[in-house]
């Protein structure tokens, strides 16, 4: 049909289908928005967009048969601080609705109907853990800083208004990742202009002056938006598909309306815009183009604009090679790692039977790090890391001893993080940085540089 509307409601028919042959075939297909009380959720797998419709307080555990621990579904119930297991290894058939389960996302360990012998033995290591963030709850009001007295910002990835305020609660220094897809997939419609400003409106004036990321929709890939134009269907690929900036680029009104909604924010204070999955030059000149053109047209209306600074994040190895040129586009860049390591390594990150080669050790992407560092640094501007690694102690030493200039992780880790770097020198650790880049040709002789590193550390 040529009526784009129309043609996308063929999503609703395919709903009511699957609807009516669950009825046919006494299949439930439940709705996650409707759970009223605390549960464990048991699936065979889980998107992100799913655990958006639950609330919070509803979630004790998630455990699935389908997904790895670097998966979407995997780092938003990190930011939520919920234990999950994503592609548990046996069989989910015999976890019964209605029975006792002991979910223990440290260890990936499930336990069904446990035994009080069972019970008490996870009570035991939940009571060690409540101590040791007892232990790391003293550094909430503290600098991060390593041994050796070097500063940097530890920020926080953030999805929503009560994770900007639990991560200021915990001390974080910066909003160094706000995802703005979750506007949209929290909405069953296509927020206005209006919408949009008073939601960053609100965040702008939460932080308070702290440094504030917003990175344009990261829609596509597994975060589906029914309601949205061209993007409710499946892409053989969808990871490397039609998703993040190429989305926006390809609905330009929709981004334009994203953009003016983040301009006009700005005058209740200075925030960052940064665009993802940036993979050449001319996306980056679309985009800026775009900016520079609805700021113009917003100034030209007389509606207030106040200081931004524009970024993208460095996902795919194409732009991390390219840095050089694009750091000459813009104020600051990120490092996603999370499909940097995806896509440099190619692996699918949400693929249990792959997930071995999915390393953030892997000397190949460090390396990519390294140069997008060391490239950005030359150009006397801002790097920064907002990927699952920012939080991760195998790599955390040699980001320190790249000269990082912020870590930005989920706030569940911002305590664990700070008091982890304040063990670390970073004279020492920038020796083991430049020891990995040009003598490590595995993981696993990157895995015992950084174990003799921090079996050195102080405790």
């Amino acid at each position: 049909m040529n009526d784009e509307y129309l043609r996308e409601r063929v999503h609703d028919i395919n709903d009511m289908r699957d609807q009516l042959l669950g009825r046919l075939l006494d299949i439930d297909t439940p709705d996650l928005s409707l759970i009223d009380q605390p549960v464990v959720i048991v699936a065979n797998s889980i998107s992100p967009t799913q655990i958006a419709q639950v609330q919070k307080e509803n979630i004790l555990g998630i455990v699935t048969a389908v997904g790895t621990k670097t998966s979407h579904a995997a780092i938003i119930s990190r930011s939520m601080d919920v234990p999950a297991v994503l592609g548990l290894q046996t069989s989910l058939s015999n976890i019964k609705n209605g029975e006792q389960l002991i979910v223990d996302g440290s260890s990936g360990e499930v336990v069904t109907a446990p035994d009080h012998h069972e019970i008490e033995k996870y009570q035991r290591k939940s009571e060690k853990f409540k101590q040791q963030r007892k232990v790391w709850a003293k550094f909430i009001n503290q600098p991060t800083k390593t041994l050796d007295g070097q500063n940097l910002l530890l920020g926080a990835n953030v999805s929503s208004e009560n994770e900007v305020e639990n991560a200021l609660n915990v001390g974080a220094d910066s909003m160094g990742l706000f995802r703005t897809e979750y506007i949209y997939m929290n909405s069953d419609h296509l927020p206005s202009e209006d919408e949009q400003t008073s939601i960053y409106q609100n965040i702008v004036s939460k932080v308070n002056g702290k440094q504030l990321t917003f990175r344009t929709m990261d829609i596509g890939g597994d975060k589906l938006v029914s309601y949205l134009p061209n993007i409710a269907h499946k892409e053989s690929n969808p990871f490397l598909g039609y998703r993040a900036i190429r989305y926006s680029l390809g609905e330009s009104s929709i981004f334009r309306t994203q953009i003016r909604a983040l301009l006009r924010s700005s005058a209740y204070g200075p925030i960052r815009i940064m665009f993802p999955m940036i993979s050449t030059i001319s996306e980056l000149d679309q985009a800026l183009s775009i900016y520079n053109e609805e700021r113009q047209n917003l100034i030209n209306e007389g509606v207030p604009v106040g200081s931004v600074q524009l970024g993208t994040m460095i996902e795919v190895p194409a732009a991390a090679i390219m840095i050089d040129k694009i750091i000459s586009k813009v104020d600051f860049v990120s490092i996603g790692t999370n499909d940097l390591v995806q896509y440099t390594v190619a692996v699918d990150r949400g693929n249990e039977r792959v997930s071995y080669l999915y390393q953030a050790c892997d000397p190949a992407v460090l390396r990519l790090i390294g140069h997008v560092v060391r490239m950005v640094h030359k150009a006397g501007k801002i790097v920064g890391i907002c990927g699952e690694v920012a939080a991760n102690p195998q790599v955390i030493p040699f980001l320190i001893g790249l000269g990082m200039d912020e870590l930005s992780t989920t706030p569940t880790q911002i305590l664990k993080t700070r008091a982890y770097i304040s063990r670390i020198n970073s004279q020492t650790a920038g020796q083991l940085a430049d020891n990995i880049i040009l003598n490590a040709g595995t993981t696993s002789e990157v895995n015992n540089m950084i174990q003799d590193f921090t079996s050195r550390m102080p405790e």
